[in-house]
């Protein structure tokens, strides 16, 4: 493991990455704003890529160098005051010994502060490893996104102005289109020379000659969900690694099912004919007749005698049901009740005599 870490992190690794495999341009799609703005001619491109090569070695060097320093929390806000640093240096560079291409390149040379090569690579790579891999790294990235700049560059004055470089290429004949200079032909240079890069790519991974495919964009490890190869062509048109993780879990369900009917109806026998017949014995009929009374009684709104002799009937009728289980476990036990039911039946009459009386006394008072 060691040892493909080391050449995964050597010099030479990290130009071709940065120049090749993971081209910030045509690629990862990254830093739109300047190829397209800048790329009006080659002489400007190769300008804005030179400096932006210039910036992203420097602030990766130093960041590596400080990465055990820098806090983590802030780490962020300490990686623009580096690059910022860097920016301003270049700028007072250019600004002396390069005038014409300053001019040109105008207002994009403050904004390399915030291009996304530069803080992505400083987060990604810099701050996570050695030094000398990380200013290789900045220096292929920096190469790849000026390679990428001076060939949209080139071809834009190609086929707007008949030059490259400032040198007449075209014949005093051709007649310039001039679309391609102006900001839409930024977006049908790039998208063209985006699309040979793609069609070079698919040619050699069907004529099986894989190895040479992945030089030109990073290798494919067909595991789409997490690869953080974004210029993947394979997310549009190749659906092998879905098929493959369709038909492992379509391998997967059938022993699953196979697990569940053998627990299911040990279940059923541990606890269900168990526990239903207790319950049905223990609650149902004891409660099952005093339920039926309690909501007649509730449900009728009578005059309050009506409701006083539905009272004692009720009291009547439980008092008949407790004697009646009162006998029933004397008879079990041998023992005889303390009150016959005449005397109960009786007790209650006077009760309810009372009770109505009381009442009149009341209404006559």
């Amino acid at each position: 493991m060691s040892d493909l870490k080391k050449k995964a992190d050597s010099p030479l690794e990290r130009l071709a990455n940065g120049l090749i495999k993971e081209n910030p341009t045509f690629v990862l799609m990254l830093g739109m704003c300047p190829t397209l703005a800048v790329t009006t001619s080659a002489l400007n491109g190769l300008g804005m890529g030179l400096a932006t090569t210039a910036v992203l070695m420097m602030s990766n060097l130093i960041i590596s160098l400080l990465r055990k320093v820098i806090p983590n929390r802030v780490r962020i806000p300490a990686f623009i005051v580096i690059i910022a640093t860097f920016v301003t240096v270049v700028q007072f560079l250019m600004e002396a010994y390069l005038p014409a291409i300053n001019a040109a390149l105008g207002i994009y040379i403050p904004l390399i502060v915030v291009n996304c090569i530069i803080l992505g690579r400083a987060e990604a790579y810099a701050y996570s490893n050695g030094p000398i891999a990380s200013f290789f790294d900045g220096l292929g990235m920096g190469l790849g996104f000026s390679f990428a700049l001076t060939c949209i560059g080139a071809v834009r004055e190609l086929l707007g102005a008949g030059k490259i470089f400032d040198q007449s290429v075209m014949p005093a004949s051709y007649v310039p289109i001039n679309i391609f200079v102006l900001a839409p032909g930024a977006f049908f240079v790039l998208a063209a020379l985006t699309a040979f890069q793609n069609y070079v790519r698919i040619r050699l991974t069907k004529a099986g000659k894989k190895e040479k495919a992945d030089k030109i964009q990073s290798g494919c490890n067909e595991d789409c969900m997490n690869c953080n190869d974004k210029g993947c062509a394979k997310r549009f048109y190749d659906n092998t690694a879905t098929a493959k993780k369709t038909e492992e879990k379509a391998e997967k369900k059938p022993e699953k099912a196979e697990k569940k009917p053998e627990s299911a109806p040990a279940k059923q026998e541990e606890t269900k004919p168990e526990s239903a017949p207790a319950k049905q014995e223990e609650t149902k009929p004891e409660s099952a007749p005093a339920k039926p009374e309690e909501k007649k009684t509730e449900r009728v709104e009578t005059k309050p005698e009506e409701k006083a002799e539905k009272e004692t009937v009720t009291a009547e009728k439980k008092s008949e049901n407790a004697f009646a289980r009162k006998e029933e476990k004397t008879e079990e036990i041998g023992e005889k009740p303390e009150k016959s039911f005449r005397e109960i039946k009786e007790e209650a009459k006077r009760q309810r005599v009372e009770k109505l009386k009381e009442k009149e006394d009341k209404k006559n008072g």
